[in-house]
């Protein structure tokens, strides 16, 4: 590889670097956090890991966390 195509792909790497800071979302828009919110409440109200079952509840929450990671293409940021 020489210098030119070293240079290439520093650009190439540079380019696909800010195309993916460019592709974060607010924090309010992200599935995951609104499904753990959620969950979370749920765990306040009394008698609902009950009704459920407190391993159903757990198994339901890792479960619908693990599907929402994978299927989340953006990142969060914290700001707009």
């Amino acid at each position: 590889m020489n210098i030119i195509d070293k240079v290439r792909l520093l650009f190439r790497v540079n380019s696909l670097y800010e195309e993916a800071v460019k592709m974060s979302k607010p924090f309010y828009l992200s599935k995951t956090i609104w499904f753990n919110a959620l969950a979370l409440l749920a765990t306040w109200v009394p008698g609902v890991k009950e009704a459920v079952g407190a391993g159903l509840f757990d198994s339901i929450w890792a479960t619908g966390n693990l599907i929402l990671r994978f299927a989340t293409h953006e990142k969060v940021s914290l700001g707009e």
